[in-house]
């Protein structure tokens, strides 16, 4: 689908009554892109934080003397060509999009789990720490590994440049999503409106944001999204480790 499809979708529903559609046509007024697109943004990352919608790697090649690591595209390096101010390569077939919401786990060069802030370590155990959710604390004996770091990712930032055209921009989102995400852009946009639109009829649960948390409960409850529970710094998928 394009960005024309989900504001002409928003047009028609949830902004059916307000001054951000028009009415006529059933479509968003030009003048409201900025607003509607940046509550767009911080649905698809509320969206995208609560379940596990996409995940990425990327490398990390470990460089001598240098204990912190952001993971930064302004560390990107290259392949033959890293740097203690280079450090960060692509996945194969996968940008690194400085997108990153947590960190799920890390592998070193032979494929083997490296803990992630461990409560005892070893003396000469390797290990990382993360003192932000995109900086990694590395603490080990051995040289020149390069690990994989998997994370959860947050949907591309949709911007407004000069070129931008609803029509042409396609977004990537499951589609199954839909619903959700409108009825958080709607809780954002009419939060304390009276409007037959539901936001302020007087129950809460006719409230948009209310309608958003049913609509994640029916994702969960059909199987089509993945929760993941953080505890003693691993994680669970469903109930599998």
């Amino acid at each position: 689908m394009v960005l024309q499809d989900l504001l002409d979708n928003l047009a028609t529903g949830e902004f059916a009554n307000l001054s951000l559609a028009n009415s006529t046509v059933g479509s968003i007024k030009e003048e409201a892109y900025p607003r509607i697109i940046r509550a767009i943004n911080r649905s698809l990352l509320e969206i995208y934080k609560r379940f596990l919608l996409k995940e990425k790697k990327v490398y990390l090649v470990q460089q001598t003397g240098l204990y912190r690591y952001y993971l930064r595209t302004q560390y990107l390096g290259y392949s033959g060509a890293t740097t203690i101010q280079a450090y960060l390569l692509d996945h194969t077939d996968e940008l690194f999009q400085e997108d990153v919401i947590r960190i799920l786990n890390i592998t070193d060069s032979d494929g083997l789990y490296v803990d992630i802030n461990p409560p005892h370590p070893g003396i000469e155990q390797t290990y990382f720490r993360t003192p932000q959710f995109d900086t990694l604390d590395l603490t080990t004996t051995e040289t020149e590994n390069t690990f994989t770091v998997s994370y959860q990712a947050g949907y591309p930032k949709i911007v407004i440049t000069e070129e931008f055209d609803p029509e042409t921009l396609k977004l990537y989102y499951p589609p199954f999503i839909e619903d959700a995400l409108c009825n958080h852009v709607a809780s954002l946009l009419i939060k304390g409106k009276t409007t037959k639109a539901s936001e302020g009829e007087g129950y809460a649960s006719n409230t948009f944001a209310a309608k958003y948390e049913m609509a994640c409960l029916k994702l969960v409850e059909l199987g089509l999204v993945e929760e993941v529970y953080f505890q003693n710094n691993r994680f669970e998928r469903n109930g599998f480790i």
